[in-house]
């Protein structure tokens, strides 16, 4: 295996303004959180700069991206994009997620993995237009759909089952299947009218690809993402995911982590988390994770400190179980709530919290849940942190 870098952006300080994580590997995860509230065209472009030159200093190129922005900021954004990313980025476009303004900000940031070294990478399209990317690295192959989606399949729950149906219908192209799927991200506009009805989509699914196996008391499930943020284009869901074609056999799973128990016990179908081999080393690939105890009661009603407390907990503890050093996170998405639990957390814990991130508005699937955060953390990465 090249041997090259994996950079992740961190959250400024009062005295930096940006970081760098380094690891030996040959990946990139690049987490470029908003520093300001300026006009959105001109944040978007100080992050895209950013990008640019940890893509060109790395020799990367983009196998998945994610762009977070306010709904009105959405075009600016892009085409600040467009123009910092010229040359370097092929015809898949970020997967964009509508997150409201908080404390004056429009742009959030930029997540973006890419990698470099002895790799193939090649556009996967469907239905003409293009949806991810397929790597190849040796005999190895993943897949990375983003954004996976179609306003025009129906109501909330015909717009789920088309888009898992459409994953499906990419991924036995490619030899695949949803066994072979280490984690997906499930974007929902208004989550808390309609969660039920997606857990109803996913589990039936699940159950005729046989990832629920009812008659042998077994599951195969995905790490997952189920949160309220809308995805652009005027949709319900949206999905993003990872998969490793044929190759099921790689990726373990975790029905319970922590002191959490398993999610399927309460109808949510999918894994705690999940290891995957990735082209720099194993990766885990941690739900999305909130302050909910082992009989899969919300914790802490009403207290969001201490229902942030207990989501790092939990967190932490699946670090532990996964041989993850704490230190070792690639970069997460943090989710509030309102903006008032955003704030507290970006006044108590956002710079002591030892993981690249990006925090946003964005509803949890129950009522009486604050917050939320997933992980990506990658045991075998070496912690060096550099201003930039």
């Amino acid at each position: 295996m090249q041997q090259g870098h994996s950079l992740a952006g961190r959250p400024a300080r009062a005295d930096r303004q940006s970081f760098t994580r380094m690891a030996s590997s040959n990946e990139l995860y690049l987490t470029l959180p908003a520093t300001g509230n300026g006009p959105a065209r001109a944040v978007a472009d100080a992050l895209y700069r950013k990008a640019r030159e940890a893509l060109m200093d790395a020799g990367a190129r983009i196998l998945c991206e994610r762009l977070l922005v306010a709904p009105d900021a959405q075009a600016d954004a892009l085409a600040a994009r467009r123009e910092a990313l010229s040359g370097l980025a092929d015809d898949v476009l970020p997967t964009v997620l509508l997150a409201p303004r908080a404390d004056g900000t429009s742009v959030h940031g930029v997540q973006l993995h890419a990698v470099l070294g002895d790799v193939t990478i090649e556009t996967v399209e469907h239905d003409g237009r293009p949806v991810g990317r397929r790597l190849t690295q040796g005999d190895r192959t993943w897949l990375m759909l983003n954004g996976l989606g179609n306003a025009e399949a129906g109501g909330p729950a015909e717009q789920a089952t088309a888009m898992f149906n459409e994953a499906d219908a990419i991924l036995s192209r490619f030899g695949g299947s949803f066994h072979d799927v280490a984690r997906t991200w499930l974007w929902l506009n208004d989550i808390n009218t309609w969660y039920d009805q997606l857990n109803t989509v996913r589990s039936s699914f699940f159950r005729t690809r046989g990832l629920i196996d009812v008659e042998n008391q077994r599951t195969y499930l995905p790490a997952s993402t189920g949160i309220g943020i809308e995805p652009a284009g005027g949709r319900a869901c949206a999905m993003d995911l990872i998969a490793l074609p044929g190759d099921r056999g790689s990726i373990q799973r975790f029905d319970a982590g922590g002191a959490q128990n398993s999610a399927f016990d309460y109808g949510s179908a999918f894994s705690r988390a999940t290891v995957a081999p990735m082209p720099g080393g194993p990766t885990a690939f941690i739900s999305g994770t909130a302050a909910i105890d082992c009989q899969g009661r919300t914790e802490h009603t009403g207290d969001t400190d201490a229902q942030i407390d207990a989501t790092l907990r939990q967190l932490r503890a699946l670090l532990k179980q996964l041989h993850c050093p704490n230190d070792r996170a690639l970069f997460a998405l943090v989710y509030a709530k309102d903006e008032s639990v955003l704030r507290r957390w970006r006044q108590r814990w956002s710079t002591t919290v030892d993981w690249p991130n990006i925090a946003v508005v964005g509803e949890v699937c129950r009522p009486d849940l604050l917050f939320e955060v997933e992980l990506t953390a990658q045991p075998t990465a070496v912690p060096a942190w550099h201003a930039r």
